[in-house]
């Protein structure tokens, strides 16, 4: 279940961009593009995880789950848990690192 990792992921993208020297926050073509790849990440592996749940029969009605991940992945797993029946693990496993990442980014903007 990468998508629950996601803002860890996130940090150490900014990490590598804050050490080759260039503003995570900033308007750069390299921060910019950064962005751009995590959202797609995120995207593709919200449809990554809702292939498995449809694979292993656990959302019989075909039911979406993907569009969810635009209301943030805490919908997108709120919704997994309704239609999956599935534990709520991965929602607290990305809140942790939602946590961590933002005091790695509080930590980033004070060097």
């Amino acid at each position: 279940m990468w998508l629950a990792f996601t803002p860890l992921i996130f940090l150490a993208a900014d990490i590598i961009l804050a050490s080759a020297g260039i503003n995570p926050d900033g308007d750069s073509p390299q921060a910019l593009g950064a962005m751009i790849w995590s959202g797609i990440a995120t995207v593709w592996l919200a449809y990554m995880d809702a292939q498995a749940i449809n694979k292993s029969g656990r959302n019989p009605q075909r039911r979406t789950l993907v569009p969810f991940i635009f209301l943030f992945p805490i919908g997108y797993f709120i919704r997994r848990r309704i239609v999956a029946a599935a534990p709520l693990t991965p929602l607290w496993i990305w809140l942790t690192s939602a946590v961590i990442y933002v005091m790695g980014g509080a930590a980033l903007a004070a060097q």
